[in-house]
């Protein structure tokens, strides 16, 4: 958490039920990068897709992959 990035745009992109990474992963590092001390605020968001698992979201067939291609999208329009 060490590292700044003050300029760039953070998206994650992770599944309620995933348990390989747990979703409070990417919930903290968010809240950490929210709660910058001294240093400009950071420009990150979380996008929890529910029910998806740790491999839902690169999976075509799975029922998050339209959330995920939704968000990349949105990112790269």
């Amino acid at each position: 958490m060490q590292l700044s990035l003050p300029k760039t745009r953070q998206c994650l992109i992770h599944g309620s039920a995933d348990d390989v990474i747990p979703p409070t992963f990417s919930r903290d590092y968010v809240t950490a990068k929210h709660e910058l001390h001294g240093r400009p605020k950071e420009n990150v968001q979380l996008q929890e897709i529910g029910g998806a698992d740790h491999y839902d979201l690169i999976d075509p067939r799975s029922k998050a992959w339209k959330q995920v291609q939704k968000t990349v999208r949105e990112l790269t329009a």
